[in-house]
């Protein structure tokens, strides 16, 4: 029995707030365990607070991975001290999957059966409860760079820098910007360029300090990639080992990648799935990160059958890294699950790149067959 025949059945269709409450009651488990401490909320508190001290704002820079803007716009959250913060953080997050969810909704035409869908498949997601939970920052990411969608106004290069507060998640965006809509860049470029100089100021910094710290940053980096949890670098390290070849491969391989889904897919909406996708192969992202994917479940709800988007929820929704290995014996099965598990992410994500390509390419096919029977 397919998801869609399913749903055809009026008592499952009764069930569906009840699945929904379900859905929001087991990422508030996941939140609840993480709450206590908002491990990442707690991170980006501990260096603004740093920062705002001018005798330790060196110390903080050359911890602190996010552009300088950051600090500015979480300022008014952290003014409300350590437990206000917390809480007003968790609420934008919760705001941000709602938002997610409406403004999906109505870039892909999504109505009845499946928009609620939608915000069910989304609260399922392990990575929405580990984001609100941790207090991280790539819900409004995410959010906020499909406020900026279609990147043709003003008031889209705001929403456009906001995103940019987890630089890593919008750099395709911000590459494809470059290269087809480069006016859109001025305002993050202008906004991230003054607050760089005021914070460098601040902190009595000159360019050579500040260029150090840049390495310094980069250094860091290279020391997370063990947590690369979906990069492709998980995928290419049994053959490549490490150092600069396996990166020098990861960035080719990742250009690649880049120009064959950029050259396929030409629908705005499946251009701006796949490009929050591809910020998740070449640079460090944990798995709560695979909120990223938000709207290519969107766009495969939009048509066709809802089989995939159950399969995209149920693979989201599991972390095959927590299940007990120990209890399997030492051995080829031990190796070979061990293995599985490291490149699970990597291995979605290159899946759902690879549908979004199939599912562009099968409307556009589409497209032409309606034109070509209002021609005859």
């Amino acid at each position: 029995m397919t998801v869609l025949a399913w749903l055809r059945q009026p008592e499952q269709r009764a069930q569906l707030p009840v699945r929904l409450l379900l859905g929001v009651l087991r990422t508030a488990r996941s939140l609840a365990m993480l709450f206590g401490a908002s491990h990442d909320l707690n991170i980006y508190y501990s260096l603004w607070f740093l920062l705002g001290h001018r005798d330790f704002a060196d110390i903080a820079l050359s911890q602190a991975l996010y552009l300088p803007h950051t600090w500015l716009v979480l300022t008014p959250l952290f003014l409300l001290g350590w437990p206000g913060a917390r809480l007003v953080m968790a609420l934008i997050n919760a705001g941000c999957v709602f938002y997610i969810w409406w403004r999906l909704s109505k870039l892909a035409g999504l109505q009845g059966m499946r928009r609620w869908l939608l915000l069910v498949f989304l609260w399922d997601w392990l990575c929405t409860g580990l984001v609100i939970g941790l207090g991280n920052l790539a819900l409004v990411c995410v959010a906020t760079a499909l406020a900026a969608y279609p990147f043709a106004t003003v008031g889209g290069g705001v929403f456009l820098t906001l995103s940019a507060m987890k630089q890593t998640m919008v750099f395709p965006v911000y590459f494809w910007l470059l290269l087809k809509r480069p006016k859109m860049l001025i305002v993050p470029f202008v906004v991230v360029a003054v607050c760089g100089v005021a914070v460098l100021v601040w902190a009595r910094l000159g360019p050579a300090e500040a260029l150090g710290m840049a390495r310094g940053s980069v250094n860091t980096v290279a020391a997370w990639t063990q947590f690369d949890l979906t990069s492709l670098r998980r995928l290419l390290r049994p053959a490549l080992g490490g150092g600069a070849v396996l990166s020098a491969v990861v960035w080719a391989v990742w250009f690649g990648i880049y120009g064959v889904v950029m050259w396929r897919v030409k629908e705005p909406l499946a251009q701006l799935a796949a490009l929050l996708l591809l910020s998740l192969l070449p640079v460090y992202h944990q798995e709560y990160d695979l909120v990223a994917a938000a709207p290519a479940l969107a766009l495969f709800m939009r048509r066709g059958s809802l089989a995939w988007p159950a399969l995209m929820t149920l693979l989201l929704a599991l972390n095959p890294a927590s299940a007990p290995m120990r209890v399997l014996p030492a051995g080829l099965l031990r190796h070979a699950v061990e293995g599985f598990v490291a490149v699970y992410n990597p291995l979605l994500v290159l899946g759902f790149l690879g549908r979004i390509v199939w599912v562009d390419r099968g409307g556009a096919h589409e497209t032409r067959d309606v034109h070509d029977s209002l021609a005859q």
